[in-house]
């Protein structure tokens, strides 16, 4: 699940920037190798920048998550 947040943390980001950094020689090279050692469980690296990094920003903003949560699930129509 750990690799799940932080992929999705990074694809995130990677929409915002992708425009910027396309033109970086081998950056697609460099993001592959990014995300095969977040995954492999040799590396532990997703759950190294989830430690590092991700836990932090969440538990801070965890009552704004929950709350957009909550909106988005009232906006939603039941059928």
């Amino acid at each position: 699940l750990i690799y799940w947040v932080v992929y999705a943390f990074f694809s995130i980001v990677d929409v915002f920037i992708d425009f910027l950094v396309y033109w970086i020689p081998f950056y697609y090279a460099f993001k592959l190798a990014f995300l095969l050692w977040a995954m492999l469980p040799q590396t532990k690296g997703a759950k190294h920048l989830y430690d590092t990094f991700l836990r932090d920003i969440l538990k801070q903003n965890e009552s704004k998550i929950d709350a957009a949560l909550a909106d988005a699930k009232k906006r939603v129509p039941v059928k």
